[in-house]
């Protein structure tokens, strides 16, 4: 959503979907908000919360194959990162390193531009760990290519502090073996809101109309 958010400040855009992670940092602006040390977003004061809606879900992806087990195996392996394209994916990957207590220091990180060329990553073999978005259409090509699964986060109490902790707004939530795509196993995500958004100059009218439907 970095990529959009001026344009919803600026009035050119009526509508747009956000996390709410995403939305802190752009609505709060680098000045008085920064997560992992660093606030990247451009300033959207003009931004306005329409409505909330429903949880998205992020996990970590590995090949089918790869002996990885839980997150603590990732220490020391090839994991995407910097995604300058999608800022939103940074903080992703770093709320479940910190579920775990681990940092970018203690992986090797291969820089990507988004979530999707991470994937591709993982694919071509450049890289043993990526995330994506549960059920996407991503992961589902990646499946059929190589094989892919999630792996968990650190789901403990303590882990759950940890992520809580190092991005306000995250949560875990647990997904259910083979209630989904390439979830293997019972598999803890990284899970934040979806909100959708307007600016301060649409008329009340459009608004209404867009919650009543």
């Amino acid at each position: 959503t970095s990529t959009f958010m001026p344009l919803l400040n600026s009035g050119e855009l009526d509508f747009g979907l956000n996390n709410f992670v995403d939305l802190a940092l752009a609505y709060q602006g680098p000045e008085r908000l920064k997560i992992g040390g660093k606030n990247p977003f451009p300033h959207i004061p003009n931004v306005r919360l329409v409505m909330r809606g429903a949880p998205f879900m992020v996990g970590l992806l590995i090949r089918r194959d790869a002996p990885l087990k839980t997150i603590h195996d990732i220490k020391g392996k090839r994991l995407t990162g910097e995604y300058p394209a999608q800022l939103a994916v940074w903080y992703n990957m770093f709320g479940a390193l910190a579920s775990a207590g681990l940092t970018w220091q203690d992986v090797k990180v291969i820089a990507v531009p988004a979530a999707n060329e991470g994937v591709d990553a993982l694919v071509q073999g450049r890289v043993d760990v990526t995330q994506h978005a549960l059920n996407s259409a991503k992961v589902r090509e990646a499946d059929a290519a190589v094989g892919v699964r999630h792996l968990s986060i650190d789901c403990t109490p303590e882990g759950e502090k940890r992520l809580r902790q190092a991005v306000p707004g995250y949560y875990p939530r647990v997904v259910k073996a083979g209630s989904a795509l390439a979830v293997v196993d019972d598999t803890c995500f990284v899970a934040y809101d979806i909100c959708l958004t307007s600016h301060k100059a649409a008329s009340d009218a459009m608004i209404a109309a867009v919650i009543k439907a």
